[in-house]
């Protein structure tokens, strides 16, 4: 499969970079749910350390996490991407990031290894599934 992405389309890869950030990292719970609630769909289905989670559980558990770890920083992010598409508008990513944090006024260290399938509705990417393994030291 040739892969020849629009030039006005950013990659896979980027997409998903900046999604795991507002969702994340970036401080604010409205940037967060307005983030949330465009890319990813009701019909989300994933597994996070074994554990399925939907859209609400998703919701739930990442609101949580917001408010536990603060000050995050990341310290190293890695990506494999495989195209399921000639445009590159979906794929499976791989994502591994490694974060800093703050937790009950005490710095700790994170890791999580994610694959992600990215879809396309209604005119722009969402991530239908993922599969996420988290630990925190």
């Amino acid at each position: 499969m040739s892969f020849n992405p629009p030039s006005d389309l950013e990659s896979l890869e980027s997409y998903l970079q900046t999604l795991l950030y507002d969702l994340s990292v970036q401080p604010s719970d409205a940037i967060f749910r307005k983030t949330l609630e465009k890319n990813v769909p009701k019909s989300f289905e994933g597994l996070i350390n074994g554990e399925p989670k939907d859209y609400d559980s998703l919701l739930k558990l990442t609101l949580m996490q917001r408010h536990t770890f603060t000050s995050l920083v990341i310290l190293k992010q890695e990506f494999a991407v495989i195209p399921k598409d000639t445009e590159g508008k979906t794929g499976t990513v791989f994502h591994g990031w490694d974060l800093s944090a703050v937790q009950n006024g005490k710095v700790v260290k994170a890791r999580a290894r994610c694959v992600f399938e990215i879809g396309w509705h209604k005119g722009h990417r969402v991530v239908e599934s993922g599969n996420c393994v988290n630990v925190v030291d």
